[in-house]
C-alpha cells in the first residue's frame, strides 16, 4: 500500500508540475513537541533561541510551479542516558509539497504530505537500534526574496510501526520485541507535533 501511495504521489507531481522548474536546497531545524499541556509561541521561540531539543538537518526539493517532491533529513545532538550509554537520533522523510502561489512566489503558503522514519542507535557493542515509521501532514508559510527563502511549518506525525534490532557477537542482526513507543527523550514517548524553521536556496 505504501509503495502504491508513493508511486501515485510521484505521478501526481509529474502531471501537476508539467516540467520541473527549480531545485531547492535548504537547511532546517525541527522541534518535536507534546502539546498535551499546551505550547506557546514564546516557548517555541525560546527553544530555537537556545538550540535546546532542536534537530538540525537539510532538505532537497524539486518543484514545478506548484507541486514539488522533497527529501529531508534531521539529526539531534547525541545524548547519554543514566546507564552511560550514548544515543544518536535520526529522522528522514520523503514528501509531496503543494505551493499555493508557486514555489518562487514572495508569499509561499504550503502544504506537505510525507512518509518517514525515526531511528535511534546507541554506541555500545550490542548496537541496539529502535525506530518507527510514520506519515505526516504539514501546513506552513514561506517568504522568498529572489533565490533566497525562509519558511516555517507545523506538522502532525502519525506512527506506522516500530522495531528494535540488536547485533549479536557474531555480527548478525536480529529483531527484538519492543512494545513501547519510539523514545525521543528517554521517556518512551513520540511527540506527534513538530515545528520546523528553515532557509533555502532556489536554483
Amino acid at each position: 500500500m505504501t509503495k502504491k501511495i508513493l508511486v501515485a504521489a510521484v505521478l501526481a507531481a509529474a502531471v501537476g508540475s508539467g516540467a520541473f522548474a527549480q531545485l531547492m536546497l535548504g537547511v532546517s531545524g525541527a522541534l518535536y513537541m507534546d502539546t498535551t499541556n499546551g505550547v506557546t509561541a514564546s516557548q517555541i521561540a525560546d527553544q530555537f533561541k537556545s538550540g535546546e531539543n532542536i534537530w538540525y538537518g537539510g532538505f532537497v526539493e524539486i518543484a514545478g510551479k506548484h507541486i514539488g517532491l522533497g527529501l529531508s533529513f534531521n539529526t539531534s545532538a547525541a545524548y547519554t542516558d543514566i546507564l552511560d550509554v550514548t544515543w544518536h537520533n535520526y529522522d528522514a522523510a520523503f514528501y509531496l509539497a503543494y505551493h499555493l502561489f508557486g514555489a518562487r512566489a514572495f508569499l509561499d503558503p504550503l502544504a506537505e504530505l510525507g512518509v518517514g522514519a525515526l531511528a535511534q542507535i546507541n554506541d555500545t557493542s550490542s548496537n541496539i537500534a529502535t525506530g518507527t515509521g510514520y506519515w505526516y501532514g504539514a501546513l506552513g508559510l514561506g517568504i522568498n526574496l529572489g533565490p533566497i527563502g525562509i519558511f516555517g511549518k507545523f506538522a502532525y506525525d502519525f506512527k506506522l510501526a516500530q522495531h528494535l534490532t540488536q547485533t549479536d557477537e557474531a555480527g548478525n542482526k536480529y529483531d527484538v520485541p519492543y512494545y513501547q513507543a519510539y523514545d525521543l527523550s528517554g521517556d518512551g514517548y513520540l511527540p506527534n507535533f513538530r515545528f520546523t524553521l528553515g532557509a533555502k536556496l532556489i536554483l
